[in-house]
């Protein structure tokens, strides 16, 4: 009985010392910020949060700060990828919302390169005064983008409403849920789910 519990701790010991090392290896080898996985797990974990209306699902928390795929990513007060605007529009003014998701907020840019700003050079070389408001959000679909803008992005009042669309915006939404406190702190936990995931959707594609 000795021998065996003495196995089983030693197991256990070596099981623990093997899941801090995979840690630690993850933390400090494998994530360079650049593994897209863990960035979109930095991304959820740090700049969003659960969003009050279910058709939303998640959405920015506002003055929010990360780096993620080498690039800073900040929300302003109202929780946009974007400088501060108020609602209030400044006469004579031209005010376009950008609605969408990852391609529109700019996932893996610099702010002043996501085409919000972009088109807003654009048209400042043209000689017309325009604002472009970010709105977009990684992973929303088409609902959750016309949702939010219902719920506040009308607030801004836009002359112009641009509603960007990639090819998997019509997926259904998923109920949006805080990850738990192993998920929320755990490098390779996620890491290693991602990669399983990847093997299993390679695996399943091949058998289509």
């Amino acid at each position: 009985m000795r021998r065996i519990l003495s196995n089983l701790l030693a197991t256990l010991v070596s099981l623990v010392i093997a899941a801090f090392g995979l840690e630690l290896l993850t933390r400090f080898v494998v994530d360079d910020g650049m593994q897209f996985d863990l960035e979109m797990w930095k991304y959820a974990r740090d700049v969003k949060q659960v969003a009050a209306d279910p058709l939303i699902g998640h959405e920015h928390a506002p003055n929010r700060q990360a780096r993620l795929m080498g690039v800073d990513f900040r929300t302003n007060a109202q929780g946009l990828r974007d400088r501060e605007y108020s609602f209030e529009r400044v006469p004579g003014k031209l005010r376009i919302a950008m609605l969408g998701d990852s391609l529109t907020v700019g996932w893996g840019v610099p702010v002043e390169d996501t085409f919000a700003k972009r088109i807003e050079r654009m048209y400042a070389a043209a000689g017309i005064d325009a604002e472009v408001i970010n709105f977009g959000v990684g992973n929303y679909n088409t609902v959750q983008e016309v949702q939010a803008f219902l719920a506040t992005g009308h607030r801004y009042r836009p002359d112009v409403v641009v509603l960007n669309y990639f090819v998997n915006d019509a997926e259904l939404l998923e109920p949006a849920r805080s990850p738990s406190s192993l998920m929320r702190a755990c490098y390779a936990c996620v890491f290693l789910a991602g990669r399983g995931d990847a093997v299993v959707r390679q695996f399943l594609g091949g058998m289509d």
